[in-house]
């Protein structure tokens, strides 16, 4: 899955999020302002990831690609499908992996991974 465009249906808004968020590479037209009031997130921005922490500010401008990954407390992330197959593009891009369509036994098409 791609980078997809988000859709905002207000001019302003604000989320209290209690926990750190995982949220795919998504783009929109709105200012984003990210806020940690505690705790720490992790936040991917044109493909350089940053660790915002407790009392630090990010702001992301329009039309620029972003996502959000979940660290867990156990030290490990929680990845949605967006974020995962953009690594996996990303790691194909620089040669670590290859990759082809199969078909599946359910006659959809899917894509193998493989390491190189």
């Amino acid at each position: 899955m791609l980078t997809f465009y988000e859709v905002r249906r207000k001019s302003f808004s604000v989320k209290n999020n209690l926990e750190t968020v995982s949220f795919g590479d998504h783009i929109h037209s709105d200012i984003e302002i990210l806020y940690m009031r505690s705790g720490s997130q992790s936040i991917t921005v044109e493909g350089n990831e940053y660790i915002v922490g407790e009392g630090e500010t990010a702001v992301v401008f329009p039309n620029i690609r972003h996502s959000y990954i979940k660290e867990k407390t156990d030290n490990r992330y929680e990845l949605n499908d967006a974020t995962l197959y953009c690594a996996f593009r990303r790691l194909e891009e620089a040669g670590y992996i290859t990759s082809f369509w199969g078909e599946g036994n359910s006659g959809a098409r899917r894509r193998y991974y493989s390491i190189t």
